[in-house]
């Protein structure tokens, strides 16, 4: 612990770190795996409504108002925004879309990040940040 001497003369901790040697921790180590699962289900959903060329299917898998950036294309913000991006993808012929070696990390108990490469049949490219946030019981892409 590192704890830093206020002004007013109270102390405040700004630095804690710490290791859990005996707990019962499962119930966060069951949340991660089912948040885990989640998402892999969902971005496998993601990835079958691309391939089948379903923009709204995969515009649903993001949050109402989920931010896309896309680079180089642009920043698309909000589902409709989203779906119109995928669609003229789509409609430009790509397609089959694989991810190569995905990347699950836990933000908290309802949010994780996903990070991978991945390629189609015209380009490829790698996923930096998607942000997978849990909405009842459907993981979606969050802003």
């Amino acid at each position: 612990e590192v704890w830093k001497l206020q002004s007013d003369g109270t102390a405040r901790l700004v630095n804690d770190e710490f290791e859990a040697l005996s707990s019962d921790l499962s119930h966060l180590t069951n949340r991660n795996e089912s948040l885990r699962h989640a998402i892999e289900s969902a971005s496998r959903d993601w990835k079958t409504a691309f391939n089948r060329g379903d923009a709204a299917g995969c515009a649903d898998l993001y949050e109402y108002d989920a931010v896309m950036i896309a680079k180089p294309f642009g920043t698309f913000n909000g589902r409709a925004e989203i779906q119109a991006f995928w669609q003229k993808l789509m409609d430009d012929g790509f397609s089959n879309v694989e991810y190569i070696n995905p990347k699950i990390r836990n933000l908290d108990v309802d949010t994780a990040t996903l990070s991978a490469t991945w390629r189609m049949n015209k380009a490829h490219g790698i996923i930096t940040n998607e942000v997978w946030k849990m909405d009842g019981h459907q993981a979606r892409l969050s802003p």
